[in-house]
């Protein structure tokens, strides 16, 4: 039996006792099973993978009985497998010249790899942190924040209950926008006036209104780091001011970077569950077709449908063993 978990930042002590075994006398309470876990690729600017990887390797070495029966795999990789295994690459035919640009929209930050899938060598990779499922839960609050409090940040709203509430709504609106144009988001006693009387959030919140909100915060963002230009941003262009011309400026420093052509790559997969919304693939789209054009757009760029999109890493690690 396999079982496959996704990589993500690990703290704290070692489990006491193995979670995970193969072995005939194992203890009570743990699973017959080979673990997989998949861990995000390091920066392109990082030059120490393996002790990168060793991280991961050192964080859960106990959790296993034998140790060395755990199984890890980067993320793109996984991500590519799991393309293969629903055919959702048809382009590929096994050859060394081929490409594939893993774009990775995760709740905190984004990935993007250029993989050669004959080999799976991962051939540059970078992590930002203004894409990602938070920036949007960070534009809905700020919205909120400004429509509600007349304040311009979350920062300058010193009731910590109210913030936390005014989060959680956010998120619950950003689920809900996934599928629909529009979320309605009632607080019902957010805050009280100068009369102590009780006052309640009950407003709607488009797409449009989010997208707006966060192409201002990336913005204000990459303004702020213009006296530091980002090693991930492509020099060619000017300072990203919304969504699209970000992506633009990161798969541009992609190719610079690895003297790739890009019409040579053979597809750009989206994964991910910040991909699960419309927002942010009509961003890519947007900003990858302003690099390459519609045409490209059309027969290359690869957003798995439903829950396959935040689900295939972790089903191309699970299924890593088959192919």
């Amino acid at each position: 039996t396999l079982g496959a978990t996704r990589g993500g930042a690990f703290s704290g002590a070692a489990a006491s006792k193995p979670l995970f075994s193969i072995d005939a006398n194992s203890q009570p309470n743990t699973f017959e099973a080979q673990p997989i876990y998949t861990y995000p690729p390091p920066s392109a600017s990082s030059t120490e993978t393996s002790s990168y990887l060793q991280h991961y390797q050192s964080a859960v070495s106990s959790l296993s009985s034998p140790s060395h029966i755990s199984n890890f795999i980067s993320e793109p990789i996984a991500a590519l497998r799991g393309a293969k295994l629903y055919s959702l690459l048809p382009s590929l035919k096994g050859q060394d010249d081929e490409y594939v640009i893993v774009m990775d929209v995760g709740g905190k930050s984004t990935s993007i790899s250029l993989v050669q899938p004959k080999t799976e060598e991962i051939k540059y990779s970078t992590t930002i942190s203004h894409i990602s499922g938070q920036t949007l839960i960070d534009a809905c609050v700020t919205n909120l924040i400004k429509s509600f409090y007349s304040l311009s940040s979350p920062s300058e709203l010193n009731d910590t209950m109210a913030l936390q509430r005014l989060y959680d709504a956010s998120s619950s609106a950003i689920m809900e926008l996934s599928t629909k144009t529009r979320a309605e988001i009632d607080i019902p006693y957010l805050t009280v006036d100068e009369q102590m009387k009780p006052k309640h959030l009950k407003m709607g919140l488009s797409r449009k209104v989010v997208e707006a909100e966060m192409n201002t915060l990336i913005s204000k963002e990459m303004l702020q780091s213009i006296t530091q230009p980002a090693e991930e941003l492509s020099m060619s262009f000017p300072t990203p001011t919304n969504l699209p011309s970000l992506v633009t400026s990161l798969f541009m420093k992609l190719f610079e970077t690895t003297n790739v052509n890009p019409f040579s790559v053979n597809g750009i997969l989206v994964v991910g569950g910040g991909a699960r919304s419309p927002i942010v693939i009509d961003g890519i789209t947007k900003g990858v077709s302003a690099l390459v054009g519609d045409q490209f757009v059309h027969e290359k760029l690869v957003v798995p449908e439903g829950e396959l999109v935040e689900e295939l890493v972790v089903l191309g690690a699970a299924a890593s063993s088959d192919l």
